[in-house]
């Protein structure tokens, strides 16, 4: 049972009893245990450089990826919200949600940036924006 067990320490045990054994595998792309901790270490890295901080929230428009579990538990490790968007959002429903979940930072694959954009235009603050893909 995995009671009292938060989603770090469980990815953590298994990193540690398994490091070779295969966790997720996506289309022709298998991850192990050990590569997502490398995976990890390097988002809270990014995150980090970009001032986010434990509590800070942080939206996710990406398509369900491998590198979206990589961002949603990197969060997770670091103490951050992750806020998913779904990617059909358009106008006003985006521009009310990233209005209303007060983040910092919007990680978005780059096909969406043109909604993002549009949204913020109508949003009086500063959020950064990292773009992800091809």
């Amino acid at each position: 049972m995995l009671e009292n067990q938060s989603l770090p320490h469980f990815i953590m045990q298994s990193i540690e009893k398994t490091p070779s054994k295969v966790y997720l595998q996506f289309e022709e792309q298998r991850v192990t245990y050990e590569e997502l901790y490398h995976r990890i270490t390097r988002a809270i890295a990014g995150f980090c450089e970009l001032g986010i901080q434990k509590g800070d929230k942080v939206c996710i428009m990406l398509h369900n990826t491998p590198e979206y579990l990589d961002v949603w538990f990197a969060l997770s490790f670091m103490g951050a919200i992750a806020v998913p968007l779904n990617v059909h959002l358009k106008g006003e429903g985006l521009q009310y949600i990233v209005t209303h979940s007060d983040c910092k930072l919007i990680i978005v694959d780059k096909e969406f940036v043109p909604q993002i954009a549009s949204c913020l235009s109508f949003i009086h603050r500063d959020i950064q924006i990292v773009a992800y893909g091809k």
